[in-house]
């Protein structure tokens, strides 16, 4: 037999709870990296109001580089700063 027909004899011989922990555990990694990515990267957003309208237009699609300012961990208060504090630009 070829190593894919073993494979997919051997998975389909496993039972259903280990099938469903497997899964389990790849959406977990899955989410896992996602929030370290959401929390030290980048995020998106979406502008809400028109306080920005000379610049950006209510409804307009960005991604916010968190990289310059600080790295947090998501749903938490815990921000490491890295280089600089925002300031604002007249």
């Amino acid at each position: 037999m070829k190593v894919k027909e073993k494979r997919k004899t051997a998975e389909s011989q496993l039972p259903v709870s280990s099938k469903i922990r497997r899964e389990i555990i790849a959406w977990f990694w899955v989410g896992l990296v996602f929030l370290l990515i959401n929390g030290t990267i980048g995020q998106a957003r979406v502008i809400p109001s028109g306080s920005m309208e000379k610049t950006l237009l209510v409804g307009d699609h960005l991604i916010m580089s968190r990289i310059g300012y600080d790295a947090g961990v998501p749903f938490t208060n815990w921000h490491v700063p890295l280089w600089r504090n925002p300031k604002r630009s007249r």
